[in-house]
């Protein structure tokens, strides 16, 4: 028990593996990750960034839905796509995961691909409130950048339209960066994120954070953007 306590001790991959030997880089990403908690200090707010947990997981599939409903109308295809999330990569079941209050579903889908999962809760009225969350996974596209050693797709990126402008957003996109600077060491790595391009605020959020717009593809009537991103890792 001391040893695994001095191990989520560490700062991070590297120092992990110096105390756990006996890990591998994936073991200790995946060991720090699922203890993960981050607070940031926002004017108004007292917010939480953590890994998702089990009685997360209803939550984050309704704030899905209700991000994307005022478009089920206009364009099936995004009911289509939030129909095919909620019973994919944003299930509470999962045969890998037993149901347990340890367990998230979620989490285990996004791990077992090399990623993770993170959730924002509101803590200002103790109500602990999902304003937000973000995946992250491996991603096999080999087309976005010739030189990435690796590339990782950002999935399922959302926040509450009545917290929209005030920083969540780029506390996401800065957990899922952390998160791929402590599993790649060296070379290039490169990020992809994709979103429909009537999602003004998503577009707007991706461009000002230096993710560079890579194609456009039409789906029925609908525009979907892809974004690109390349991170330069030293191996020092």
């Amino acid at each position: 028990i001391s040893a695994m306590a001095s191990c989520n001790n560490s700062g991070n991959v590297k120092d992990f593996l110096r105390i756990c030997p006996w890990s591998s880089s994936e073991e200790a990403t995946r060991y720090m990750d699922q203890r993960f908690e981050y607070k940031p200090n926002l004017p108004d707010m007292k917010v939480t960034i953590s890994t998702i947990q089990n009685h997360h997981q209803e939550k984050v599939q309704e704030l899905f839905r209700n991000t994307y409903c005022h478009l089920f109308q206009k364009y099936t295809s995004i009911a289509k796509m939030v129909k095919t999330a909620i019973k994919t990569d944003l299930s509470i079941q999962n045969d890998s995961c037993p149901e347990t209050l340890t367990c998230a579903a979620i989490f285990e889908e996004y791990s077992r691909n090399g990623g993770s999962f993170w959730v924002a809760i509101d803590n200002t009225n103790n109500d602990d409130k999902i304003i937000g969350f973000v995946g992250v996974k491996r991603c096999a596209r080999t087309d976005v950048a010739l030189d990435a050693l690796q590339t990782y797709e950002i999935h399922r990126l959302a926040v509450a339209s009545n917290v929209r402008g005030k920083g969540i957003g780029k506390l996401l996109l800065r957990i899922v960066e952390d998160f791929i600077e402590r599993k790649e060491h060296n070379g290039t790595t490169a990020i992809v994120a994709t979103t429909p391009d009537v999602m003004e605020a998503a577009n707007f959020l991706y461009q000002s954070h230096s993710y560079n717009i890579f194609e456009d593809i039409l789906i029925g009537t609908m525009k979907i953007r892809t974004y690109l991103k390349t991170l330069i890792h030293d191996e020092n």
